[in-house]
């Protein structure tokens, strides 16, 4: 079994914004995470809005991201990246249930050299039903700060 670096050296989230534990597989196209809600984050008596499962996502493709970039710099920062939407994203329940880990499944679909990339992500419950899925694109500039204080045009 692979070693992963903890969650926190992989994604610049922190908490309360973090939804991944552990990773438990990667390959340069796919990623494997695990999530247990705590019952206090986010949850309420019916458990975490599925509306968060885009968030768990994203976040699994920025780990995918971080452990692509130690292929090369076994040093290298958590990646930094813009989630940029979906258009499609189906949740097969309003609430995901309680004190259940949550497995997250993301596939690198298409990634272009100036950082657009598109992932499919599956959220399952511990008895493996499929929770929620989307097509998700992301941008990772390779100056995410450049990026992000460049003047917008409307």
């Amino acid at each position: 079994m692979t070693e992963f670096p903890a969650i926190e050296h992989l994604i610049p989230h922190r908490a309360p914004m973090v939804f991944l534990d552990r990773v438990s597989e990667f390959t340069t196209t796919r990623l494997v995470a695990h999530y247990l809600p705590p019952l206090e984050h986010w949850c309420g008596e019916r458990g975490l809005p599925s509306f968060m499962g885009i968030e768990i996502i994203a976040q699994a493709i920025a780990a995918h991201n971080s452990l692509h970039s130690r292929q090369t710099n076994a040093n290298a920062a958590p990646s930094l990246g813009v989630l940029l939407g979906t258009r499609r994203y189906e949740a097969t329940q309003p609430f995901f249930p309680l004190a259940e880990e949550i497995t997250v499944v993301i596939e690198e679909k298409m990634q272009d050299a100036s950082g657009f990339g598109a992932f499919e992500g599956v959220l399952f419950s511990a008895r493996q039903v499929k929770l929620a899925s989307a097509t998700v694109k992301v941008f990772r500039p390779a100056d995410f700060s450049a990026y992000m204080t460049s003047p917008r045009t409307p």
